[in-house]
């Protein structure tokens, strides 16, 4: 998951990282999310 984060001062969003299996960051607040289980697993057959 490509993630972004407003600049403040230019009031434009910037890149703020690439999270792969976990997201977790701190600002505009505390988050922590599992990216594995966003979706359902596959079926087979």
């Amino acid at each position: 998951m490509h993630v972004c984060e407003l600049d403040t001062p230019t009031g434009l969003y910037a890149p703020a990282g690439i999270f792969r299996g976990a997201l977790e960051r701190p600002v505009p607040f505390d988050i922590s999310l599992d990216l594995g289980r966003l979706t359902p697993p596959a079926k087979s057959g």
